[in-house]
């Protein structure tokens, strides 16, 4: 059985948080094993065992397969390089860490980034696979807000504070809106009143 909509959520976000970090080998390798019983390198075994068991606890076991199958098929740019001697790059914010810390600092310092990809591998496994996570509402549509920043205009589009669209061209941000809402229309929520903040100025969006 997968977990509750709070760890299945931890989980997609950590598998695209692996992906932009550079460290997606161990799910590969053990995607690999799974669908086509492929050996796991020796050096990735204690890995890949840690990965499954995690996935096994967010997921339940029937979904390991599809959900890693479709992180696999979106296509995620690394936003890391290696720094010599064990360090790597943030390239996002040029914060300097060791290997092991990667996946970690981009889930707390960029999850605006990780939520883009985790809203197009729910959408594949809707298409591909039928299945409908049960991803928390406030994930989806909760409150999106726009505010304005003095001196020119900047729209800004958060999802239960997590940043989902930051533009000082409106149009790409009333496209956003529109896209958020389509989605929130999909799932059969609710979705609350959206404002505008733009000087003393307040109108309804929608």
């Amino acid at each position: 059985m997968p977990g509750t909509g709070n760890s299945v959520l931890y989980g997609l976000r950590y598998l695209v948080a692996k992906k932009l970090s550079g460290t997606f080998q161990p799910v590969e390798y053990l995607y690999l094993k799974l669908t086509r019983r492929e050996r796991i390198p020796k050096s990735f075994r204690m890995k890949c065992k840690a990965v499954y068991h995690k996935l096994k606890t967010w997921f339940g076991e029937d979904l390991v397969v599809p959900v890693i199958s479709c992180v696999r098929e979106i296509d995620i740019e690394p936003v890391t390089r290696h720094a010599g001697n064990g360090y790597y790059i943030c390239k996002i914010c040029n914060t300097r860490f060791e290997k092991y810390n990667i996946t970690y600092h981009i889930m707390r310092k960029h999850p605006d980034i990780i939520d883009k990809h985790v809203a197009n591998v729910i959408d594949r496994l809707r298409e591909a696979y039928s299945i409908n996570l049960k991803i928390p509402k406030e994930y989806l549509v909760e409150e999106m807000s726009q505010t304005v920043q003095t001196e020119k205009r900047y729209w800004r589009i958060s999802i239960n504070g997590h940043l989902i669209v930051e533009d000082d061209k409106y149009n790409e941000v009333i496209n956003k809106i529109e896209e958020l809402r389509r989605l929130a229309v999909r799932e059969k929520i609710k979705v609350k009143t959206e404002t505008i903040h733009y000087s003393s100025i307040r109108r309804r969006l929608f």
